[in-house]
């Protein structure tokens, strides 16, 4: 998930979004906005500016993942960031942080380690870290060294004042985004689509990180919990703005639709491979956006394939083809013989009830393109 938002970046350029035009603007006396009300969540998602993920920013702002990963944006919660946490930036828990950075416990490692416990002050495990996890961070040790110091970061500094006394800046993000998304019911949406439900849809909107963000999903005794982590893809007058209407919805769709997605071409891996030498004519272009493998590849061709068939259930034929058009710019060639085999999953419900069972005709598609 290093780099999944490039096409969203780029498909917003091309709906002539200006969700970025102000990267890299500074204000030398920078206004937050606030707002002393929360909006309702948009039907099926909850939209929050969530703790655990400002301990882990605040935390990393001392290090040097933020002059890498996070908002060039000068914003003045950065100013009161430096303020407030001027004593503690050399902290074991931003030690322990720099040190995971240097031995590459980046992206969406640290994000998705977060969300495996609940909110701070506590921060305790509430479910079992995944095998991934694990291994990318070198054992579970590691992962409960560093949880660890973070909690002990939030009692020795007071984190949760810092995190109260911003609720109206967090309010007024998250207002914006609500305001954005509207009334559709995107997550049912997605689940009558795949013929699968998840236990919850999390928008994290994370004013400390980079545009773009990432996709984490943590399995609880509930069932699986689903998240889009967001950076600001803009700020003027005070305002941050993580996307337009057509950026939020690109988004949604296309993070979302990975936790359906993903664990189905697992179980077909065998199956895949077989295909693999169609990785061949688009492998220079894949890697650029770090896909390095076929599996990955054809998830994020039917990643954005269903994003594309949804786009014209929502907007119609015209916006469905602009969504075609761009991912074939950024060499996603397979994608039209997919929309047209998803035409016969969409019309043959009744035979293909979910996403998985009609995955069989996706693996003869590959195989008859060798």
């Amino acid at each position: 998930m290093k780099r999944k938002f490039l096409f969203a970046i780029s498909f917003v350029i091309l709906l002539s979004s200006s969700c970025s035009k102000n990267e890299g603007i500074t204000d030398s006396n920078p206004i937050d906005n606030v707002d002393d009300y929360s909006l309702a969540n948009p039907p099926g998602l909850n939209v929050k500016v969530d703790p655990r993920m400002e301990l882990l920013a605040v935390v990393q702002h001392f290090t040097t993942w933020a002059s890498v990963r996070h908002t060039k944006f000068d914003i003045g919660y950065k100013h009161d960031i430096d303020k407030y946490f001027a004593n503690f930036s050399n902290h074991p828990a931003v030690q322990k942080s720099q040190e995971l950075t240097n031995s590459n416990f980046i992206y969406d490692a640290p994000v998705t380690l977060v969300l495996f416990h609940n909110n701070p002050p506590e921060f305790e495990q509430i479910t079992p870290y995944s095998k991934d996890l694990i291994m990318r961070a070198g054992g579970e040790s590691v992962l409960k060294d560093f949880a660890d110091k973070l909690r002990a970061f939030v009692k020795e500094t007071n984190f949760m004042k810092f995190y109260n006394d911003h609720q109206k800046f967090y309010n007024h993000i998250q207002n914006n985004i609500i305001k954005t998304i509207g009334d559709t019911n995107y997550t049912k949406l997605l689940e009558d689509y795949y013929g699968e439900i998840k236990h919850s849809y999390n928008i994290l909107p994370a004013p400390l990180f980079h545009n773009g963000g990432y996709g984490p999903q943590v399995q609880t005794q509930e069932g699986l919990d689903v998240f889009n982590v967001a950076g600001p893809m803009s700020y003027s007058n005070g305002d941050l703005s993580f996307g337009n209407k057509d950026y939020l919805l690109y988004i949604l769709l296309h993070e979302f639709s990975h936790s359906f997605v993903n664990p189905v071409t697992a179980k077909f891996s065998d199956q895949i491979n077989n295909s693999t030498a169609l990785f061949t004519p688009i492998k220079t272009q894949m890697q650029q956006q770090a896909y390095s493998d076929w599996q990955t590849c054809v998830n994020e061709h039917l990643v954005r394939t269903v994003v594309a068939r949804l786009a014209l259930k929502l907007r119609g034929e015209a916006y469905k083809n602009t969504v075609i058009n761009q991912e074939l710019n950024n060499g996603f060639i397979y994608i039209q013989k997919l929309d047209s085999l998803m035409f016969e999953y969409e019309n043959h419900r009744d035979t293909y009830p979910t996403f998985e069972s009609f995955y069989p005709s996706i693996v003869a598609l590959f195989n008859s393109l060798l």
